[in-house]
């Protein structure tokens, strides 16, 4: 900054000596503080977005299935003597497929199975049994290809146990409109008996099983009920650093991203409050409905929203927000005029899951707000023979409005001893489609201290540099960019012009080198 200085002859020495090298920004507002995440936008804005996760899980959805089991007690009609060396009789009974859901609007279709055992006991004795095989087959339990179930052995009086993970239950409806029911048909192979001279009747007693069945993945109507609501909260610290009666936010936003990974459509309520310390609490609410994924394999679905809420901010109370209070609740099955017509589907891993937030943009109105910033000094020791002592600032605003720029003389406990208005400088100019500031004004002026200012810096220990931004009465909002060259400041290098003895001047500049 001392660039180009001439020599008057009048001053014994001309000796430059840097005071205050100051850069005050609001962006320092910004700092230590917690609870936010701070990001810039596309023009380099900087925006303040508080946020909290909602997460949903289904235990108010779960559907047990409980052990499915049916007895049969098929007659066959064995002839005498035998045609052939063994003869096949086919029978089919059902086993009822039911959920312990006592809900009439709940509707159980099919389940990927993660866990179930299929259970088959014949208590069956007798001679006749050691020639006698079953098979038991259905089209309603698949495996993973699609094919139909099926076991066979022998008919023993015991239990045989066979596991069928992986498998998928595609019962078929009763007929009762909405029961479900798995068919099963039975084999029954009975091998020729050259003893037997008469034909007779053979009765077996053999019971079916469905047993620990668990599900990965239901398929079915699970009803139109209410998820939650889910409370939270979200502290806004920023509020507490601006003096009242300059914050005013322009904006501010509340977000909401919804994720979908359920098989079923929901309608989304969220309410916001803001809390601040007066008795006055202003709400605002939204509804979001979003759809489901048509396979829970595929990507969930995503809807994001946001709707401006700055009355919530700027609520003319008289005080600031000091937290923000949500509520959201989940309706499933919102808007089917028949529910029951309606596919659902829920897996272990489904989930609703909702990011709350409010973004606030930091475009502030600095009516009438003044920046300032505090550095050390070590003082000069005063001498009869400093005839004169002058400030040389530079000083470059990058603020889209006026300041008027002072120095504040401060004793060792903070004390302001003496001030010297440094100069008006004019508003940087700004491009008014993104607020950036595309020209900042620079100013260098020089100015001489009265003899009572400079008996003064013996004792100064502190400068303070403060700039009023003048906006002559007027609202004006301020952009905070994350680019320097962009954001709002105001920067101050301050110097000195001494004129003195050699000697003042000697020790002043011993007194800098240390």
């Amino acid at each position: 900054m001392f660039d180009n200085l001439t020599f008057d002859g009048s001053y014994v020495y001309d000796l430059p000596i840097p005071l205050v090298d100051a850069r005050l920004t609001m962006s320092d507002l910004l700092k230590n503080i917690d609870g936010q995440d701070l990001f810039a936008d596309s023009n380099g804005l900087l925006r303040i977005f508080y946020q909290d996760e909602v997460l949903y899980d289904f235990s108010d959805l779960k559907i047990d299935v409980p052990n499915q089991a049916a007895t049969i007690s098929p007659s066959f009609t064995v002839p005498s003597p035998f045609s052939d060396d063994s003869i096949n009789f086919l029978n089919t009974f059902v086993i009822p497929f039911f959920s312990s859901s006592s809900d009439p609007n709940v509707r159980l279709d099919t389940i990927q199975v993660k866990a179930m055992d299929f259970v088959l006991l014949s208590p069956t004795i007798g001679t006749v049994q050691n020639r006698v095989r079953f098979e038991i087959r259905s089209s309603d339990i698949v495996d993973s290809l699609g094919r139909p179930f099926s076991m066979s052995a022998p008919l023993q009086p015991t239990a045989y146990t066979l596991n069928l993970t992986n498998y998928r239950i595609v019962p078929s409806s009763g007929i009762i409109w909405g029961s479900k029911q798995i068919r099963f048909d039975l084999v029954t192979t009975i091998f020729k008996d050259t003893t037997v001279t008469e034909e007779y009747t053979f009765r077996p007693y053999i019971t079916a099983r469905l047993e620990d069945i668990e599900a990965d993945l239901m398929y079915g109507f699970f009803g139109r009920k209410i998820l939650g609501p889910k409370d939270g909260a979200m502290d806004l610290p920023i509020f507490s650093r601006f003096p009242m009666d300059f914050i005013e936010v322009e904006k501010a936003y509340m977000n909401l991203s919804v994720t979908n990974n359920s098989g079923l459509p929901i309608e989304l309520d969220a309410e916001l409050s803001t809390l601040t310390h007066a008795p006055d609490i202003r709400t605002f609410d939204t509804i979001v409905s979003l759809n489901h994924p048509q396979n829970l394999l595929a990507s969930p679905i995503t809807a994001t929203f946001q709707q401006e809420i700055q009355e919530l901010i700027n609520d003319n109370s008289g005080y600031l927000p000091y937290e923000m209070q949500y509520s959201v609740k989940v309706t499933t099955n919102p808007s089917s005029t028949n529910p029951l017509s309606v596919m659902n589907f829920l897996s272990e891993n489904s989930f609703i899951k909702m990011n709350v937030g409010v973004e606030i943009p930091m475009k502030l109105n600095v009516k009438g707000f003044t920046v300032a910033d505090t550095v050390a000094f070590a003082g000069i020791p005063f001498s009869g023979d400093i005839e004169a002592f002058t400030i040389r600032a530079n000083i470059h605003n990058a603020f889209p409005i006026g300041a008027a720029v002072f120095l504040y003389f401060l004793n060792e406990d903070y004390q302001v001893m003496d001030s010297v208005k440094l100069t008006d400088i004019a508003a940087a100019l700004v491009n008014s489609a993104t607020g950036q500031v595309i020209d900042r004004k620079i100013s260098q002026i020089d100015t001489d201290l009265s003899r009572t200012q400079i008996t003064h810096l013996e004792t100064t220990r502190y400068f303070r540099i403060a700039g009023v931004l003048d906006t002559d009465g007027e609202d004006t909002m301020v952009g905070i960019y994350e680019d320097s060259e962009k954001e709002g400041f105001l920067k101050v290098m301050i110097g000195c012009r001494i004129k003195a003895s050699r000697q003042t001047l000697d020790d002043i500049q011993n007194l800098f080198k240390d």
